[in-house]
């Protein structure tokens, strides 16, 4: 019988928005390898309210869904909430299963390392931490959370079970490890591996031509800039919206917004807004930019990647990054000559920059070659599958094999 991999992640399909959609689709690469895939996770409480049954197949993946509450993400203490139980059921359930194989733990919700920390050296299993983000880190950084706090200082000892018990623990960038590595045992910083985000599956279908959504929304004949995605507390849309605002009075660009999140309400009412598109259109949407936008708050380095920016370059988009210049997407563009980086807060130096290129197609088509073969070259789904399953130390079954 292959080997089997439980995933420990509060989103999972049908939940394909933000983590729900990387995972899901690195899962399903991993059974492509002839890996047997269970996942655990919890009903859905973003897209949809619909409860679903409490064990299901995506074939030939196996999912569980554990009881939790399911409030809604923009009440604060609902969502905490939501975490809290999760992450209950989830050490209850670990603690009762008779599985041996290898878990792998992702940050949703973010306390999750330290809870299957604890249930792995319990049980003797073999564990993998994914850091999408890094807390208590990144809630100290947002403001919700005191540095010196008795609260940090618990969560930070929390993760050290999670860490000590790991056999490796990947993070998405150079500037991730960095912010990282000073936080772990000597011993334990021997386990870190960098292996980034990958470009998700829906972004490689061929868009329609003509596109829908330039006929739909007006912007035939237009120079559109695209911000597709989460507009919350980590990302930089202060700058984002000041360039739009200074742009307005240009006939020939568009800036769209596509997306929800915690700062939509800053985006003026009279500019292009929008909800998010389904997933199956995803493709139609990116291609109706000519240039992407990407962004980051600067205290924010290192905790989080802007994972937008590989499904922009995998649909041949090249990107305009908001970003401090030292982090990990922003070196990505200008080692490989796929996109443009801008200061946090350069509202002007962005407006001026997307005005040139309006005008400068040739540059604009040069980096979009660039920005498919940069894609294919560091984001590919397959190789990156094969970089996990290096990490589980079990045996790689080809698809031929009995």
């Amino acid at each position: 019988m292959p080997p089997s991999i439980t995933i420990c992640c509060q989103l999972f399909y049908p939940e394909l928005i933000s983590t729900g959609q990387t995972i899901t689709e690195l899962a399903q690469a991993l059974a492509a390898k002839r890996v047997r895939i269970s996942v655990l996770c919890a009903q859905p409480s973003l897209l949809s309210t619909d409860k679903l049954p409490a064990d299901m197949t995506l074939d030939p993946i196996t999912i569980r869904r554990l009881p939790s509450t399911r409030f809604s993400k923009s009440c604060l203490l609902g969502k905490l909430c939501n975490h809290v139980t999760f992450g209950v059921s989830l050490m209850l359930h670990l603690l009762k299963s008779r599985e041996k194989g290898p878990l792998m733990v992702l940050t949703n919700p973010p306390f999750l390392l330290g809870c299957v920390g604890l249930v792995a050296w319990i049980r003797r299993r073999r564990l993998i931490l994914v850091m999408f983000d890094l807390y208590p880190d990144t809630a100290i950084a947002c403001g919700f959370l005191n540095a010196k706090g008795l609260l940090a200082k618990i969560w930070r000892r929390f993760n050290q079970l999670g860490y000590h018990k790991a056999s490796h623990i990947v993070v998405l960038g150079r500037c991730m490890a960095s912010v990282l590595k000073p936080q772990l045992h000597q011993k334990d910083q021997a386990k870190l591996r960098i292996i980034p985000i990958w470009s998700h599956d829906a972004t490689q279908k061929q868009p329609v031509f003509p596109n829908p959504y330039r006929q739909k929304w007006g912007l035939e004949e237009k120079f559109v800039v695209l911000y597709s995605g989460n507009m919350g507390r980590f990302h930089d849309m202060e700058t984002l919206i000041e360039a739009s605002i200074l742009l307005k009075n240009e006939p020939h660009i568009r800036i769209v917004f596509v997306g929800h999140g915690h700062k939509r309400s800053l985006v003026s009412q009279d500019s292009h807004v929008y909800d998010h598109v389904p997933q199956d259109e995803l493709p139609n949407l990116l291609a109706c930019a000519d240039v992407g936008l990407v962004s980051l708050m600067p205290q924010q380095l290192g905790l989080s990647v802007p994972s937008k920016t590989v499904g922009l370059l995998t649909a041949g988009v090249p990107v305009i990054a908001v970003i401090p210049p030292c982090a990990e997407m922003a070196q990505v563009l200008v080692e490989n000559n796929c996109g443009w980086v801008v200061k946090n807060g350069e509202a002007a130096i962005l407006a001026n920059l997307i005005r040139a290129l309006s005008k400068n197609k040739k540059e604009v088509e040069t980096k979009k070659s660039q920005a498919l073969l940069t894609a294919k070259r560091l984001f590919s789904l397959s190789d990156i599958a094969d970089a996990y399953m290096e990490l589980f130390d079990i045996p790689w079954y080809n698809q031929e094999d009995s």
